[in-house]
C-alpha cells in the first residue's frame, strides 16, 4: 500500500473524530538516497533484541548486484570501503550509524561525508594552498589500506611542511572508529610534543 494511502486512512478519521489513530509504518522501507543506497525495512537489531525476538543477521556481499554494478561501485560503503573488518559494523554500531541518518534534519548526514558534499574545497590544489598557510603543526593519520583515492589525497597532504603523518598498519578509511586506542595514542603524543608552555 502506498504511504500516502496509509496516511490518508489515519488522517481522515483523526480530522473527523479526533486524534485517536496513529500511523503504523511497520514494513514500510526507509531509504537514504546515496551511492550505494542505504535502506531499512522493519526493526533494527537493537530493537529486535529489546523485544526478545529470535533473529539472525546475515552479511550480504553486494558488488554483484545490478544496482551496485549500474553505478560502477565495487564495494559497499559501510562494509568494504570504510571498515577493515566487515563484521565490525553490525548490531549496536550499525544501529547508531543509522540513527544519525534518520535524525530530524540530518537525512543525508553520513552520505554527505562519504560523497564529499561537505568538503569546502573544489580541488586538491585549493586544499593544499590552505594547508600551506596554516602556521600550527598538523597531524595526518591514515591506514596503509585506506581506499586508493582517499589515500592519494592524504599522501599529498603529507608532503606539506609542518604536517606530521602517521601510517597505521590496521584499518581502512574510518580507522579512528575501528581502532580508537591506536589513534588516540598518536594524537596524544602529537599534542604532547607540540604543546606550548
Amino acid at each position: 500500500m502506498p504511504i500516502a494511502k496509509l496516511e490518508a486512512r489515519v488522517v481522515a478519521p483523526n480530522v473527523l473524530k479526533g486524534n485517536n489513530i496513529k500511523s503504523d509504518y511497520t514494513g514500510i522501507p526507509s531509504v537514504v538516497f546515496m551511492i550505494p543506497a542505504l535502506a531499512r525495512v522493519g526493526l533494527l537489531e537493537g530493537e529486535a533484541r529489546e523485544q526478545g525476538l529470535d533473529f539472525a543477521c546475515k552479511l550480504t556481499d553486494m558488488p554483484g548486484w545490478v544496482t551496485t554494478r549500474r553505478v560502477g561501485e565495487t564495494h559497499m560503503v559501510g562494509r568494504g570501503h570504510v571498515y577493515a573488518d566487515a563484521i565490525w559494523l553490525m548490531g549496536d554500531r550499525m544501529d547508531a550509524k543509522l540513527l544519525v541518518v534518520w535524525a530530524s534534519g540530518a537525512r543525508h548526514a553520513s552520505a554527505r561525508f562519504i560523497t564529499g558534499c561537505l568538503d569546502p574545497f573544489q580541488s586538491r590544489d585549493e586544499q593544499l594552498a590552505v594547508a600551506r598557510h596554516i602556521v600550527n603543526p598538523m597531524l595526518n593519520v591514515f591506514a596503509e589500506n585506506a581506499p586508493r583515492r582517499s589515500k592519494a589525497e592524504m599522501e599529498v597532504l603529507a608532503a606539506v611542511p609542518d604536517v606530521k603523518t602517521v601510517h597505521l598498519s590496521v584499518g581502512k578509511l574510518l580507522v579512528y572508529e575501528e581502532f580508537p586506542d591506536e589513534v588516540a595514542n598518536i594524537i596524544r603524543e602529537f599534542l604532547t610534543s607540540n604543546s606550548v608552555d
